[in-house]
C-alpha cells in the first residue's frame, strides 16, 4: 500500500491520529509505505510521526513541497480552506515513477477496519475512486459545471491510478480547470477534481469515506439532497453506518475540540493515544457551539424538513462568515502574488515605492501610488474617467468608430441589452459608458424611454448618433397589451415587457438606467450562461452587485449581503413567495426571453416573472460575484433594502396599507402565472401553485404548516414565520 497525506505543522496532531489508525488496521499488508507532502512540518514533529511508523515497522518518506504557491502560473484563493489542501492536485510530478497506484487521506480520517479490498479494488479504467457528497450545495456543483444529473465526490478519500493519472496529464487538467475558474472555488481542490474530471470518477462505496454527521441522515433524506446518491444503493448507505471503514471528520463537529459529542469521536481519540499527542487537552472555546451543533443532529433525525431549511437558507452564509470571506470577495482577495513576468490586475495597486520592470506597462485605467517612480522611457497611460456630464461628442466619436467593425460577440452569438429609461438624465450617460466598454465586444443597446422630459430622450439621440450600430430607440407604444395597467403591472415593468418583445438576440441582459456595470460583467454571466445552457431549455443567470450612494460610494461590497437575500432560494416553491433574482443582474437565453416575454395578466415586477418562469421550466443560476454597481438614491423604482431583521418587521408593520398592496401583487401575479401555463405545470407544480394561491384564506396555523410542506421559505426566519400573521385575508 501507498498511503499519501498532505499536511502543514497545524494538522500534524490529527494526521499522526490518522496514520496510527491505519497502522493498526492493517496490520496484515505486507508493506504499507506513508509518503507526506510536507509543508514546512517541524523537525521535531517529523521525529514524532516517524516514532509512530517505527512502532508498526512501517515506512515513512518525505516529500518537502516549500511553497505551494510557487507551483501555481496564476493566482490562487483558496476561500479559507488551508492550501496544504491544495497539494493532492501535484501527486503525479511529486511522487516517484515506479509508483503506479496510491490511496490519498485528508488528515482528518481514521481508518476503523482494514481496507485491503478498497486498496486492490478494480476502477474500471477510471483515474480516481471517490466516495460521493450528496449533501453538496447545488449551486456549487452549477459553478464547475455539473448538473443536478451529475454525482459530486468528497475528495477526502482519493483512490488514485497514478499511470493512468501521468499518462492523461491530469494534473494539467486541473490546473487549466482550476485556472480557468480564476483560481477561486468554493471547496478549492475537492471543486477542480470534481469539474475538471468530470466522467473519469469511480464511485466508491460510502463505507470507505463516511462523514460523521451522515449518521443522522436517512437514505431517503440525502436522496431529496441529490437523486444521484441512488448509485450508492440504500443497503450500502445502511451498511457504512453500521460499520465504516473510514471516518471522515467532516464540518465543525472535529473530535479535537472541547464539548464534541458526536458518535464517532470515540475513534479519534483512541487512535490519538497510539501517538506521541495522546492526552493533550481538547481545544477550548466552542462548547456552546458543539451542543448546539450536536442538537442540529438530532434536529435532522427527527425534523428533517428544518435541517433542509437551515442548510439551504443559511449554511453558505455562516461557512463563508466564519471563515471570514464573502462570496463576494471571492474575485478580489488572493492567497498570493502574482508570479513574475504577469500583468497586475487591473483593480489592484503597486505597493509604494515599487517601481513598474521595464517595457512592462500599467493596466489601463490604473494610476500609480503617490510617491511610486515611473521608469525611464515609459510612457504613462492616459487614464479615462466616466463622469456624469456630458462627453465631448469627438472623443466619443473616434472611440465608436472603432467599435462598429466587429458587432457579434465572441463565437458568433449576439447579446442584446434591454435598458427602460425615465427621467434618467443624471445618470444614464454613465450606464451606456459602462456597457460599451464591456470586455465582451459587438454587444447592442435597445433602449425604450418612457417619456423623459429632463433631457434623457437627448442624451439617447446623441449616443445613438455616435454608435448607429450599437443603439438602437424603440419607444414603448403605449397601446393594446402594452398600455398603462399600473394595478396590475408597474410602468416600469410593462416598459420591459414591450423591449422583450422587440428584442431578438441569442441572449438577453436587462438594465436599470441608474447602475455601472464592471467591464466583465457581460463575459462572466455568458461563460455561466454557456456552461449552464441546454438545448430548448429557458435558461437564467444573475449576479452579486456592490450597494453604492449616489456618488458610486461604497455602502456595501453585496446586495445579497446588505437585504439579508439568498441567492440560493431558486426553487418555484420559493421564488412564489420572494424574488432573489435582480433585473439589473441577469442574462437570459432566447428560449426564456421569449417564454417570459408574453404580457401577463398581472405581475409584481418583470424581473420576478422571469424568475418564475426559469425556476418552473428552466435553468437558474448565480454568480456570487458583484458584476455592477446598484446605485441607492432617492428616485429608484425599488431600491436595496435591509430585511430579515426584527427592525425591519417593525418597520413594515408601520406601512400595514404598502405590506397588504405587495401581498395582493404577490397572489394576482401567482394566478396569472396559473393562468399563462396552468396546462405546462407538472402535477407536482401544480399542487404548490394552488396550495400557495390558497394561503390568505387559511389560519395562520394552516400557514404554518403549508409554508412547511410546501417550503414557502423566505431569505430568512423572521420573514418565513411573519407570513403566517402578515398575510391579508382576501375578499
Amino acid at each position: 500500500m501507498n498511503i499519501v497525506y498532505a499536511s502543514n505543522e497545524n494538522y500534524v496532531k490529527h494526521m499522526a491520529a490518522s496514520m496510527a489508525s491505519v497502522f493498526e488496521q492493517n496490520k496484515k499488508e505486507k508493506r504499507l509505505v506513508v509518503y507526506v507532502l510536507s509543508m514546512g512540518i517541524k523537525m521535531d514533529s517529523r521525529e514524532k510521526l516517524e516514532s509512530v511508523a517505527n512502532r508498526y515497522d512501517r515506512e515513512m518518506k518525505w516529500i518537502e513541497f516549500d511553497n505551494i504557491r510557487d507551483y501555481f502560473d496564476f493566482r490562487v484563493h483558496t476561500r479559507g480552506f488551508d492550501i496544504s489542501a491544495m497539494g493532492r492536485l501535484f501527486v503525479g510530478r511529486l511522487l516517484p515513477e515506479n509508483i503506479r497506484r496510491i490511496l490519498y487521506l485528508d488528515c482528518d480520517t481514521v481508518a476503523v477496519q482494514p481496507f485491503g479490498r478498497l486498496w486492490r479494488m478494480d476502477l474500471k479504467g477510471k483515474l480516481v475512486g471517490a466516495v460521493m457528497e450528496p449533501t453538496i450545495y447545488r449551486e456549487v456543483k452549477q459553478d464547475i459545471g455539473l448538473g443536478d444529473q451529475d454525482p459530486y465526490v468528497n475528495s477526502g478519500v482519493l483512490l488514485i491510478d497514478l499511470k493512468r493519472w501521468r499518462q492523461q496529464d491530469a494534473e494539467g487538467r486541473l490546473l487549466a480547470f482550476y485556472k480557468g475558474r480564476g483560481g477561486s472555488l468554493f471547496a478549492c481542490d475537492q471543486d477542480t477534481i470534481n469539474g475538471a474530471l468530470k466522467g473519469e470518477i469511480f464511485y466508491l462505496p460510502p463505507k470507505y469515506n463516511f462523514f460523521t454527521n451522515y449518521r443522522y441522515f436517512s437514505y431517503r433524506e440525502l436522496i431529496r439532497y441529490s437523486k444521484t446518491y441512488e448509485l450508492a444503493g440504500k443497503a450500502a448507505f445502511k451498511a457504512a453506518k453500521r460499520c465504516p471503514v473510514l471516518i471522515h471528520y467532516m464540518g465543525d463537529e472535529r473530535p479535537w475540540i472541547r464539548g464534541n459529542r458526536n458518535h464517532y469521536r470515540k475513534y479519534y481519540e483512541q487512535a490519538l493515544a497510539l501517538t506521541p499527542w495522546a492526552g493533550e487537552e481538547r481545544e477550548k472555546g466552542k462548547e456552546g457551539y458543539m451542543l448546539a451543533y450536536h442538537l442540529m443532529d438530532y434536529v435532522t433525525v427527527i425534523c428533517p424538513p428544518i435541517r433542509r431549511m437551515i442548510s439551504r437558507g443559511l449554511g453558505m452564509k455562516v461557512i463563508e462568515a466564519r471563515k471570514g470571506i464573502s462570496s463576494n470577495e471571492s474575485g478580489r482577495v488572493w492567497d498570493q502574488e502574482l508570479p513574475q513576468g504577469r500583468e497586475l490586475p487591473k483593480d489592484r495597486e503597486l505597493p509604494k515605492d515599487q517601481e513598474l520592470p521595464k517595457d512592462q506597462e500599467l493596466p489601463k485605467d490604473q494610476e500609480l501610488p503617490k510617491d511610486q517612480k515611473k521608469p525611464q522611457g515609459q510612457k504613462m497611460p492616459k487614464v479615462q474617467e466616466n463622469g456624469a456630464g456630458a462627453k465631448d461628442e469627438k472623443d466619443m466619436a473616434a472611440k465608436g468608430k472603432g467599435e462598429q467593425k466587429e458587432q457579434k460577440c465572441e463565437g458568433g452569438d449576439r447579446i442584446l441589452v434591454l435598458l427602460a429609461s425615465f427621467q434618467g438624465a443624471a445618470y444614464i450617460e454613465e450606464q451606456l459608458d459602462s456597457i460599451l466598454a464591456q470586455t465582451v465586444p459587438g454587444i447592442q443597446i435597445l433602449v425604450s424611454d418612457d417619456g423623459s422630459v429632463d433631457g434623457t430622450r437627448e442624451i439617447l439621440d446623441r449616443y445613438k448618433r455616435i454608435y448607429p450600430d450599437r443603439i438602437f430607440l424603440n419607444h414603448r407604444v403605449k397601446e393594446g397589451q402594452f398600455q398603462d395597467r399600473k394595478k396590475q403591472i408597474p410602468k416600469s415593468a410593462m416598459n420591459f415587457f414591450w423591449l422583450m418583445s422587440q428584442a431578438d438576440a441569442d441572449y438577453v441582459m436587462l438594465c436599470d438606467q441608474d447602475d455601472k456595470w464592471l467591464p466583465y460583467k457581460a463575459e462572466r454571466l455568458l461563460r455561466r450562461m454557456k456552461e449552464m445552457e441546454k438545448p430548448d431549455c429557458p435558461t437564467l443567470v444573475f449576479s452579486d452587485m456592490q450597494v453604492v450612494d449616489d456618488r458610486l460610494r461604497l455602502v456595501s461590497p453585496s446586495f445579497f449581503q446588505y437585504g439579508h437575500s439568498n441567492p440560493d432560494r431558486l426553487s418555484f416553491s420559493e421564488i412564489l413567495v420572494e424574488n432573489p433574482v435582480t433585473g439589473g443582474a441577469m442574462m437570459m437565453n432566447r428560449t426564456l426571453a421569449e417564454m417570459a416575454g408574453r404580457v401577463p395578466k398581472a405581475c409584481f415586477m418583470h424581473d420576478w416573472w422571469i424568475g418564475l418562469c426559469a425556476s418552473c421550466f428552466g435553468e437558474i443560476s448565480c454568480v456570487k460575484e458583484p458584476l455592477s454597481l446598484y446605485r441607492q438614491h432617492g428616485h429608484n423604482v425599488l431600491g436595496a433594502r435591509k430585511t430579515g431583521s426584527l427592525e425591519d418587521l417593525k418597520e413594515r408593520s408601520a406601512r400595514g396599507e404598502q405590506v397588504r398592496e405587495n401581498y395582493c401583487q404577490m397572489f394576482g401575479q401567482a394566478r396569472a402565472f396559473g393562468k399563462m401555463f396552468g396546462k405546462r405545470l407538472t402535477e407536482p407544480q401544480k399542487q404548490v401553485l394552488k396550495a400557495f394561491i390558497r394561503l390568505p384564506d387559511r389560519t395562520p396555523a394552516g400557514r404554518l404548516v403549508s409554508i412547511v410542506r410546501n417550503r414557502f421559505y423566505k431569505s430568512s426566519w423572521i420573514q418565513t414565520m411573519a407570513q403566517c400573521v402578515t398575510i391579508p385575508k382576501e375578499g
